[in-house]
């Protein structure tokens, strides 16, 4: 982070960081301020051409505002399609307007120009109403960091603070970004509504925003917006969008292909009759497809081309080329490259998995090689009258479903009594257990197998597609034996209805198997190529890799100096297992302070811990506060370690760690402590043992990897956020915590002590 005056950073909100200002506004201005009074163009201006009009829209959008992040202001890209976007609505040239947009294309910061906008020139007021909390969270942070890109702007016109519940100028005009409810759709209206993410599978979601917009009618001079990406077949905006001239409004789009940084890869084939090298991109680019058309009859006509075809050559966006290539690929085999990115229309009814792919996946049992020994395994559960359980054991060059077992209207204990069983022959699994069943995982975690409860209403959606993934690409192997029989017959019928819904009938195989592939996320397993494209020198997305990971071994073992009392220890407690990290610390306040793992691993009970922590000499250490906090204080008062602390984690943005020496804590932000950890790995400051690939099955690095990082200018994330993975980040956080008590220790400049 760059180096600035602290009195110019300030959080409004939970944790919305923005740049102020220290100057304060002339006397002459306030409830009747003007935006040239604050060296803003005037927009309002009577008889300036449309030309003339956006010009003075790009103007304010680019050259005075932007997102501040991390120590940078990031500029903000206007495509074509969004100024026309904006300029309409601003210049009141329509009243209404649907805009279906890309996954990551700008709606949302668009949706909070044109409220910000409104609010500043019209003195409107608008409510912003979305599916959830945490959508409708986006327009409220990028608005807020809009008021003080402006100097002196929020201080002269903002009543206080802006809140999300409720954003108050001076003037009375309001902004209030609420997830929809009928509370919220029968409130106050006003004239201004913008429904953000409108295409909802929830049906109660749609009748919300319908009752929503029948209250901003009554206003005059209203402004009303619909947005979404259109990944629902039915409801409430597609309604909106096929009977957009009936009901009043004007329909926008725009596609990824829009949203590109303008391409020049293969321009230097151009030619004086292919000034734009077509040809490249017809022929070599991926990012165009070849569709052959045919007749009635089924003979073939001709072909065209589909995706970009040469359209990047023209645009000026801000995805680059290979971000966009890299998402086509992950979604190979599923719809959401075409329906999320492409903005084609989500189809209504349809087989989820391709049949030809499943059967290719499906091989006898004596070509099944099950792999042997310390690999990792993961078993996962639907639970119910016709329970499933199907195992999922990694091999060399792809996942092997050599076991499943049905429970047709059997007791839970039965299905514990197989997965102990299948322990005892094939070694440690973790269990992947259907969440409504709280009961049935609780009994697993009580016979000692991590488990980690599916909520199928969050998690289906990720686990189907990274599914079909595998099937797409060839890196799934099932048995055809006995209950994978079933499953696979399953899978073959696993469908949706026309309104575009999973049938739930025969599904219990298929979502055991999906619940089982879900610690496999196909990125982290086998495509290395696309892999390699989050990490190095792509801020917008960082993660671990396996070739950062392998860039800290060292081929020599370090030893530990006899009686040393410079290892440290970082603990991250697993619902059956305890994962801890324990590293050599130099005596040293060198900045680049390299550190050396002696021992990485997971145990059973915290008496291992003062096992481990004995033989090592272990002088300090940090701990995860869950999921049992008061087990944890009690054991870091024991007076045997120096120094063990308890890690509570924070997500405020802050960039110190607080150590409070007296309540032995170390209060950090998450998103801070995991980039310094990632840091730490890929400058090659802590250094692993030659066999680190091998430690627990290979279950280190998937833990390592499994967390990535990113930044979402359209998502309205006004900070980078690891993504949470539950189960499969024990190890991630028991280095990073390692690596917080190594800095604490010897950085006391960067730690706040309490």
């Amino acid at each position: 982070m760059t180096d600035r005056p602290k009195d110019l950073v300030r959080t409004v909100g939970d944790d919305v960081q923005v740049l102020t200002s220290p100057h304060s506004l002339m006397e002459k201005v306030g409830l009747g301020a003007d935006p040239t009074d604050f060296g803003l163009p005037d927009l309002l201006e009577e008889e300036i051409g449309r030309e003339e009009q956006d010009r003075r829209l790009v103007e304010v959008v680019t050259k005075h505002l932007f997102i501040y992040k991390d120590g940078r202001k990031l500029p903000i890209v206007m495509i074509p399609p969004m100024l026309e976007f904006l300029s309409d609505l601003f210049y009141e040239r329509v009243q209404q307007a649907i805009l279906w947009k890309p996954r990551g294309g700008g709606g949302s910061l668009a949706a909070a120009m044109l409220i910000w906008l409104m609010m500043v020139y019209r003195n409107k007021s608008f409510i912003d109403m979305a599916g959830s909390g945490e959508q409708a969270k986006r327009v409220y942070e990028y608005s807020t960091q809009f008021w003080y890109c402006v100097p002196d702007l929020a201080e002269a016109l903002l009543e206080k603070d802006p809140l999300q519940s409720l954003t108050q100028l001076k003037n009375g005009v309001t902004l209030s970004c609420v997830p929809a409810s009928e509370k919220a759709a029968r409130g106050k209206h006003v004239p201004g509504f913008v429904a953000d993410e409108s295409c909802q599978e929830d049906l109660r979601v749609g009748r919300v925003l319908q009752a929503a917009v029948q209250g901003v009618l009554s206003e005059p001079n209203f402004t009303i917006v619909l947005l979404s990406t259109f990944h629902v077949p039915f409801g409430f905006f597609q309604e909106a969008w096929d009977l957009a001239e009936e009901r009043g409004f004007t329909r926008y789009r725009w596609n990824v292909y829009d949203c590109m940084a303008r391409c020049q890869e293969g321009i230097d084939q151009a030619t004086e009759s292919d000034p734009d090298a077509l040809s490249y991109c017809q022929c070599e680019c991926p990012l165009t497809e070849v569709v052959p058309d045919y007749n009635a009859d089924g003979e073939r006509l001709g072909e065209h081309f589909d995706g970009c075809n040469g359209k990047a050559r023209h645009t000026a966006g801000h995805l680059s080329r290979d971000n966009v290539i890299k998402a086509k690929l992950l979604n190979r085999g599923t719809d959401v490259w075409e329906v999320e990115h492409e903005c084609k229309r989500p189809t209504a009814s349809g087989m989820i998995y391709n049949p030809e792919k499943v059967q290719a996946a499906v091989f006898p049992l004596n070509e099944i090689v099950r792999p042997v020994g310390n690999v990792r395994r993961a078993v996962g559960i639907d639970w119910g009258r016709f329970a499933v359980a199907v195992l999922a054991e990694r091999a060399d060059d792809h996942i092997a479903i050599s076991e499943a077992r049905i429970f047709d209207s059997r007791p839970t204990s039965e299905v514990v009594a197989y997965l102990v069983e299948l322990r005892s022959r094939v070694g440690d699994f973790m269990v992947y257990g259907d969440a409504e069943n709280a009961h049935a995982n609780l009994d697993c975690r009580n016979a000692g197998f991590e488990t980690v409860p599916v909520a199928f209403n969050k998690r289906k959606d990720e686990g189907i597609e990274n599914l079909a993934r595998y099937f797409e690409h060839g890196k799934i192997r099932i048995a055809d034996e006995g209950a994978l029989q079933v499953v696979v017959r399953q899978l073959l019928r696993y469908h949706r209805d026309e309104n575009g819904r999973i049938v739930k009938k025969d599904d219990h195989g298929p979502d055991a198997l999906m619940c089982a592939m879900l610690p496999f996320p196909f990125i982290d397993e086998f495509d290395t190529a696309v892999s390699e494209l989050l990490s190095g020198t792509d801020r917008e997305r960082l993660k671990l890799t396996n070739k950062l990971l392998d860039g800290c071994i060292r081929k020599h073992r370090r030893e530990l100096p006899p009686g040393s009392d410079q290892t440290s220890i970082g603990i991250s407690v697993g619902s059956s297992s305890i994962y801890y990290v324990i590293s050599l610390l130099e005596d040293s306040n060198d900045p680049d302070l390299v550190r050396t793992a002696v021992d990485i691993g997971r145990v059973k009970s915290l008496d291992d811990i003062d096992q481990l922590s004995e033989k090592y000499g272990v002088f300090g250490g940090a701990v995860s506060s869950q999921p049992e906090p008061q087990l944890i204080s009690r054991w870091i008062k024991r007076k045997y370690f120096h120094s063990m602390m308890k890690v509570i984690l924070l997500n405020d943005g802050s960039c110190e760690p607080v150590r409070d020496r007296k309540a032995k804590t170390l209060t950090v932000d998450r998103t801070f402590l995991l980039n310094s950890a990632y840091d730490e790995i890929r400058e090659q400051r802590w250094l692993l043992p030659p066999d680190v690939a091998e430690i627990d099955g290979g279950e280190f690095y998937a833990q390592m990897k499994a967390p990535s990082r990113v930044r979402d200018l359209t998502s309205g994330e006004l900070r980078y956020r690891w993504s949470e993975t539950g189960a499969l980040d024990h190890y991630r956080f028991a280095h990073a915590f390692d690596h917080l008590y190594a800095m604490t220790r010897h950085f006391v400049g960067c730690v706040t002590f309490i």
